[in-house]
């Protein structure tokens, strides 16, 4: 059986995909929702735990005008319902965030990108290099190493940009997100 990679944005696609070569990838498909794969195909993605996710959202729409993202600038974020875009307000630059074709965005739930199959293997984000090797050898190819492709430009630990109140919101906006990574951390628990 064929295996596909479902690349959910800001979870470390780009890199896995540069290791693995593109194997398991669909061309020219990089952003495809589960749903929209064939049943035929087994599916792969990587789950990011969703408060870094967030930090590195905003952190990537931030640097798409070359400005760093402050505690400040994520928490505004956050506060407007973390959405696909960014205003600098200083300069009057608004930056539009991405929609895929099948109506999802990078800020959207990861939950969302994985919908529609009863199975995806999910593979740990803060573990990316040990389970490349485990795709690797279920793909039957030579494991390499893992590249740090398109990374946030972000200079701060993720706890820096959260207090309390955003913490919550972030919690309440990711909810689906926060139990499957809970379920993946604490359960061992592989498939969405």
């Amino acid at each position: 059986m064929r295996w596909r990679f479902v690349h959910i944005p800001r979870t470390g696609g780009s890199s896995l995909t540069t290791a693995l070569g593109r194997q398991g990838t669909e061309p020219g498909a990089p952003h495809t929702p589960a749903h929209a794969f064939s049943p035929e195909v087994r599916l792969f993605s990587i789950l990011r735990d969703p408060f870094d996710r967030a930090v590195s959202i905003c952190a990537y729409l931030c640097a798409t005008y070359g400005r760093r993202l402050s505690p400040a600038d994520f928490r505004d974020w956050v506060r407007l319902g973390c959405p696909p875009s960014i205003t600098d307000e200083p300069r009057g630059v608004h930056i539009n965030g991405w929609r895929s074709p099948h109506g999802l965005h990078i800020a959207s739930e990861q939950r969302a990108w994985l919908d529609g199959r009863s199975s995806v293997e999910l593979l740990r984000h803060d573990r990316l290099q040990a389970e490349l090797v485990r795709i690797a050898r279920e793909l039957e190819i030579e494991p390499r190493r893992l590249p740090h492709v398109n990374a946030s430009a972000r200079h701060r630990s993720v706890q820096a940009y959260y207090d309390k109140p955003t913490r919550d919101l972030v919690h309440s906006l990711y909810s689906c997100d926060v139990e499957l990574w809970r379920s993946l951390t604490d359960r061992g628990d592989r498939h969405a």
